[in-house]
């Protein structure tokens, strides 16, 4: 996640980088300063302790506002029994949601370029990868908000019922 959405997440959640580095006693019970924040926001430095700490502040998980750079507290936030973020709104949830459907849309992407060096690929595997893409993110948007994810479908495919069709491709349960 870009630096400035994180510090726009803090100041929505009532709170800035002073606090944060106050919240947190450093070596000898000093506070830490705002500029160690700063640093841990702008990817500069790592800190775990700070990383969580503005987690659970702004509800998001920090896989999602680091991706990759805290594998540690990512595997512990992810793990149900030691969850330690606070719940989600549905908009954090919304908003979590299609930013890991996002990030992982452009490693297909980068995947997809580097398979074909530079070339156009073929156009069937370009619709594939849109098609799986929008895919992606409807299902982020109806996970976060049911019922969603399908009106926006109707609304790009106006003279398909989308209902109709969706229902007609669930396999049949036997009693």
């Amino acid at each position: 996640m870009h630096h400035a959405d994180i510090t726009s997440a803090l100041i929505k959640a009532g709170t800035n980088q002073s606090a944060v580095a106050r919240s947190l006693a450093g070596r000898r019970g000093a506070p830490l300063t705002a500029a160690a924040v700063y640093n841990v926001i702008k990817g500069r430095s790592k800190s775990e302790r700070i990383a969580l700490r503005i987690s659970q502040l702004v509800a998001i998980p920090v896989a999602v506002l680091w991706p990759g750079k805290y594998p540690e507290l990512e595997a512990r936030q992810s793990h149900p029994r030691i969850r330690q973020e606070p719940f989600m709104t549905p908009h954090t949830a919304l908003v979590s949601e299609l930013y890991m459907a996002a990030t992982r849309a452009e490693s297909e992407a980068a995947v997809l370029r580097a398979a074909h060096r530079g070339r156009q690929p073929p156009f069937g595997v370009v619709e594939d990868h849109r098609s799986k893409v929008l895919g992606d993110m409807l299902d982020a948007i109806e996970s976060a908000l049911p019922g969603l994810g399908q009106r926006f479908l109707q609304a790009l495919h106006p003279t398909v019922d989308v209902a109709e069709v969706a229902d007609a491709a669930l396999p049949e349960t036997a009693p």
